[in-house]
């Protein structure tokens, strides 16, 4: 087999493999993303501002118009033990 190559030259060449794919991935999905931080660096600016406004997706939310509340003294609850409610549906 491969006797004249080492576990050291094995596993530097993966590592330089490895974080080729990875440069070529990140230049190939995120080129977009990648030049604008680059560009928000190169003017100065820090990169945390574009993302401090908030984006709705889904819009604001609206309030309901038929909305009510109750005070704790207007809630009715019964007296009755459960047992002699499901007695009288009966």
């Amino acid at each position: 087999m491969f006797t004249s190559i080492s576990w050291q030259q094995y596993l530097q060449a993966i590592a330089i493999l490895t974080s080729a794919y990875y440069t070529a991935v990140i230049l190939l999905y995120f080129r977009v993303e990648l030049f604008a931080i680059l560009h928000r660096i190169k003017n100065g600016k820090p990169f945390h501002e574009s993302h401090s406004q908030k984006k709705e997706v889904l819009g604001t939310i609206a309030q309901d118009q038929h909305e009510h509340s109750f005070n704790a003294e207007e809630l009715e609850f019964s007296s009755r033990e459960p047992n002699q409610l499901i007695d009288e549906t009966h």
